[in-house]
């Protein structure tokens, strides 16, 4: 198969990740709300909430893993992981391809994966930093990068740290009375499809529910995470078909809103999940990826959550 054209690859070295099983489905009891109350930035999460359980999948800076160990000595619930990489592909106009690539590129190689979280930008997935070099490969011989394409790892500008370590005061931190968005965008009827198992089964599904690997088709939300070992929990926006009928989803709508900053601002998600608890608007998938948040709401709920919404985010 030729490489397929993507618009750029990233990789964010020396993560740590924290995952969270609990059958509490209360929308504010997830480890985000620790890490808001903490002020502990998220770079990506998922949030997959079912009947009587839910999942929760997020990665932070390295430098937060002192505060993130306290987090797992009291709960049991939480696990974190040691040394961590996300790797983002940035694809041309969200193509499903590059998600169902990289899911067979990594099943294909053996490589297991702890998340996988697209945005309308961007798809994010957690590896442990021990494949970094060899996903560094795989990436290469799959992917065709533009010529401009710049480091996979940028470091930050020396002057810039050398700044930052003489003069700390000029670093602030404030609250928004509401946060800063650049709009929301709402997409309705469409259809949510869960499945549950090893990469093979997941990989099966893909192939006969949704659209072609090759397709050029456009994909609305991908949220892999991985659960125990082998076994991982997958949800699908996708459009609804004829074949969606048969009781392995359901029908929603899907708001998506981005800011500035999003990707590296603590309480972002969890105002959001806030907004939604107030007036009652339940929720199937949280996911946060680059600088967008996406909430899948139950079929004809998309516009009094995103009214919701507008108490916590302001919009232009």
């Amino acid at each position: 198969m030729e490489p397929i054209p993507v618009n750029g690859i990233r990789l964010g070295p020396g993560m740590v990740w924290i995952g969270q099983f609990s059958p509490d489905v209360h929308p504010l009891t997830p480890v985000c709300q620790a890490l808001s109350i903490q002020r502990i930035n998220m770079v990506c999460a998922g949030l997959h909430r079912r009947k009587t359980h839910y999942y929760f999948s997020g990665c932070v800076e390295s430098r937060y893993r002192e505060k993130v160990a306290r987090l797992s000595v009291d709960d049991s619930d939480i696990t974190p992981l040691g040394s961590v990489t996300q790797v983002s592909v940035y694809p041309h106009r969200n193509r499903f391809q590059v998600p169902g690539i990289l899911i067979k590129m990594l099943r294909s190689a053996g490589i297991p994966f702890h998340h996988l979280v697209s945005s309308p930008a961007v798809v994010s997935v957690i590896i442990d930093a021990c494949f970094q070099d060899r996903v560094i490969t795989l990436l290469e011989n799959t992917f065709d990068l533009p010529c401009s394409h710049t480091p996979y790892i940028q470091e930050i500008d020396q002057d810039i740290s050398a700044l930052l370590k003489k003069y700390p005061e000029t670093r602030s931190t404030y609250v928004e009375e509401k946060i800063k968005t650049y709009g929301f965008q709402l997409v309705r009827k469409k259809y949510l499809l869960y499945t549950q198992g090893f990469l093979d089964q997941l990989m099966q599904t893909m192939q006969t529910r949704m659209p072609p690997i090759a397709s050029e088709e456009i994909f609305h939300l991908v949220s892999v995470v991985q659960v125990s070992g082998p076994i991982y929990d997958a949800c699908f926006v996708v459009d609804a078909d004829t074949s969606c009928n048969d009781g392995d989803g359901f029908f929603v709508d899907l708001i998506t809103f981005h800011g500035p900053h999003f990707g590296d601002r603590y309480r972002i998600l969890q105002t959001a999940l806030n907004c939604l608890d107030v007036d009652r608007i339940p929720f199937f998938v949280a996911a946060c990826a680059g600088a967008s948040v996406s909430l899948v709401v139950p079929s004809g709920k998309g516009v009094v959550a995103q009214t919701a919404l507008e108490k916590g985010f302001e919009a232009p």
